[in-house]
């Protein structure tokens, strides 16, 4: 209900534009099995009006893991680090 509520709220901001920056993705092999681990850095940029220019929100390091599904790549545990700002 929470992150219901949150996504409802993020969607009335109707001026509001957010974009997120994806950088240095580094993926270490699968450990021999259906496990693979990803570490990337994530820049949050974001704007509540259109005129006004876009400023840094939050830098973090992030770290998943995912797990293969029937042939397919999913994430299953992410881990958000802030380095600068707060998610």
């Amino acid at each position: 209900d929470a992150i219901r509520a949150g996504l409802q709220r993020r969607q009335a901001l109707t001026t509001r534009t957010t974009r997120h920056l994806v950088s240095n993705l580094l993926l270490q092999p699968p450990d021999g099995g259906q496990r693979l681990r990803g570490r990337w850095v994530l820049t949050l940029f974001r704007s509540d009006q259109a005129e006004r220019p876009a400023t840094i929100q939050l830098v973090a390091d992030v770290e998943d893991v995912y797990v293969q599904v029937d042939g397919r790549w999913k994430v299953a545990r992410r881990t958000l680090t802030p380095v600068f700002g707060t998610p």
